[in-house]
């Protein structure tokens, strides 16, 4: 008789567990906050790639220490520390179908080629020099 009450309390507590009905979703692996480690692009014409790291960025876009990314499941928000000004830009955005779309019209859409648990690239479409080229950025997790 005990071990019949041992075991019908057992399975009630176990039945219980889950039927909270929440709705469960994976984590997106892009999901976090990231900080810009290289820059890469190729010049019309030129053999290879040009790969640079984020902070050694020439022009008036250089930066005093790499941006910061924050990606939620369908926001962005992007941190950028520019050598010309003595306090750090924030930009907001949305995250939809892999494509990060800011509210400031002055920055261009990213795609989101890749995500692990360690590293992120995007690419979008940049003005350097006169020219505007696809770059890509990958980018390190901090958390």
């Amino acid at each position: 008789m005990a071990l019949v009450l041992f075991v019908s309390a057992t399975l009630s507590f176990t039945a219980c567990s889950s039927d909270d009905n929440a709705p469960k979703r994976n984590k997106e692996q892009y999901e976090g906050t990231w900080i810009a480690d290289k820059l890469s692009y190729t010049i019309p014409g030129a053999p290879n790639p040009m790969e640079h790291d984020f902070t050694d960025m020439p022009g008036e876009n250089a930066v005093s220490q790499a941006d910061e990314l924050i990606l939620t499941e369908k926001t962005a928000t992007l941190t950028e520390f520019f050598k010309n000004s003595e306090t750090p830009k924030t930009t907001l955005g949305v995250v939809q179908n892999g494509v990060i779309t800011f509210v400031d019209q002055n920055y261009t859409s990213r795609t989101i080629n890749s995500a692990t648990a360690t590293t992120l690239s995007l690419t979008y479409y940049y003005t350097m020099r006169g020219a505007t080229l696809p770059i890509t950025v990958t980018y390190k997790r901090l958390k």
